[in-house]
């Protein structure tokens, strides 16, 4: 079960589910002691889980610094750097969660990051542009929803647009198979993480589909 202090989407959006209340983010850290307290066997009120896991399932934080990733370690829960919105900090998150965590196992820390697996690095750059337009729109605001007029759109961006979805590159691993495998084990050696949370945001279903088709063959590989 992951949480995170920002849902993610347009401003718009996270005011929507917030119901228009500022404070959201000033008492999310009281809102997952008490879910963590409920889970564990608490009660809140009248309120009861039906049917009853066989198991507690364990707690991570989504988080892009290492303010998160502290409060993560301290409770003793599992982390994940949200590398697919702040590609900078990763190695400083997961060295700060690890020398916090206080758990009784070991740290389980995740990156989350955008991962396109094309057959080559070219064909990956080809899928990528999904991605690349459907970034670009949801930081402005529009519709999040993944583009399907792809030469349309892409004919119609700005010298701006076009920088801001080189930037945003950085946030993604774009490539054919060695490259992602290649690029996944500079990251994990850079962060100490091993584990990773992939998104993949491709109009084509089954071009999603053989994307990480790839990617677990390109890693399971030795």
């Amino acid at each position: 079960m992951a949480l995170a202090t920002s849902p993610g989407g347009p401003e718009r959006i996270r005011a929507a589910l917030a119901n228009g209340h500022t404070d959201g983010i000033a008492t999310f850290w009281e809102k997952v002691d008490a879910l963590s307290k409920w889970i564990h066997g608490g009660r809140h009120k009248e309120v009861t889980v039906s049917p009853k896991p066989a198991s507690t399932p364990n707690l991570f934080i989504l988080g892009f610094g290492e303010r998160s990733a502290i409060e993560a370690g301290r409770r003793g829960f599992g982390f994940v750097h949200g590398r697919f919105i702040e590609p900078k900090r990763g190695k400083l998150a997961h060295a700060a969660y690890r020398q916090a965590f206080k758990g009784k196992g070991k740290p389980d820390a995740l990156t989350a990051v955008f991962i396109i697996c094309g057959e080559t690095d070219e064909h990956a750059e080809e899928l990528a542009k999904t991605q690349d337009l459907w970034l670009l729109r949801t930081e402005k605001g529009l519709d999040s929803r993944l583009p399907t007029s792809i030469t349309a759109a892409s004919a119609q961006l700005s010298e701006q647009d076009r920088v801001r979805i080189q930037t945003n590159r950085k946030r993604m691993i774009i490539g054919g198979p060695e490259t992602v495998k290649r690029e996944l084990e500079k990251s994990a050696n850079e962060t100490g993480c091993d584990q990773f949370l992939v998104l993949t945001n491709i109009d084509d279903f089954d071009e999603k589909c053989r994307s990480y088709e790839r990617l677990v063959k390109a890693t399971k590989s030795q």
